[in-house]
């Protein structure tokens, strides 16, 4: 289970690899009683794409530096 640091989200992999995690759904009961909202796996696994976005200077910085592979391996990092 992953939790983003400043946004209510959580969301589930079977393998804790420091880059390019492959996320996996899992049933809305398992996180029931947390107060977070889940993101679908298929969100998480679609290749981010480089359009416009609300993100900052700095953190389009780090998406070039680490190379992620996904739109969960930016929301879900662990570049800091």
């Amino acid at each position: 289970m992953l939790l983003n640091k400043y946004y209510p989200l959580v969301a589930f992999t079977n393998e804790l690899a420091f880059t390019n995690k492959v996320f996996i759904n899992v049933s809305e009961n398992a996180v029931y009683l947390m107060n977070y909202d889940t993101v679908n796996a298929d969100i998480l696994n679609a290749p981010f794409i480089d359009i416009e976005h609300d993100l900052s200077k700095a953190e389009l910085a780090q998406i070039k530096y680490w190379n992620p592979a996904s739109v969960g391996n930016i929301i879900f990092n662990e570049w800091d």
